[in-house]
């Protein structure tokens, strides 16, 4: 990209020359020089246009991959989580049963063990889902600001190039 610029530059400057030249000389040469100076500068204009556009499309799709992989790991934790607060729930659930049913001191302290794993297995989910939210937040965001930095990279460039060409 930055080979693409350079030869960009160095053609618009070649082009401003010849324009100035042909504007002092009206000779056929001169002419002939220009035409050649503006086929340049259009064809680096044009590889600098390529090369801007795969950069844009190389970030967009590295991006998005990364952000695919961290999406599908927070997932997997996720669902984690939830398969351990479902299985501390189903216990509780059963200690309740049993505790009602059977009114000894065991099983009142299963219950309140059963609580126990309860609680933390829905404090542990709640942190995995803040985490999840977070996370995603921040990826999004992260995406959005690497976007909006190679567009305007790139709208600046074109705007420069558009000056530069008046």
């Amino acid at each position: 990209l930055q080979q693409a610029q350079q030869t960009f530059q160095s053609a618009q400057a070649n082009l401003d020359r010849a324009q100035q030249v042909a504007l002092a000389d009206k000779s056929i040469a001169a002419q002939s020089a220009l035409q050649q100076a503006q086929q340049s500068f259009a064809s680096a204009q044009a590889e600098l246009d390529r090369q801007q556009q795969t950069a844009l499309q190389t970030s967009s799709q590295t991006f998005t991959a990364s952000q695919n992989a961290a999406q599908i790991a927070a997932q997997k934790d996720l669902q984690s989580s939830q398969q351990t607060f479902q299985t501390a729930q189903a216990a509780l659930d059963r200690a309740q049963q049993t505790a009602l049913a059977d009114k000894s001191v065991e099983a009142q302290k299963a219950l309140q063990t059963a609580q126990q794993n309860f609680s933390a297995a829905q404090a542990d989910l709640d942190r995995k889902q803040q985490t999840a939210l977070q996370t995603s937040a921040q990826e999004f965001q992260k995406g959005e600001g690497l976007i909006n930095r190679q567009f305007q990279a790139e709208q600046s460039s074109l705007d420069r190039a558009q000056q530069d060409k008046i």
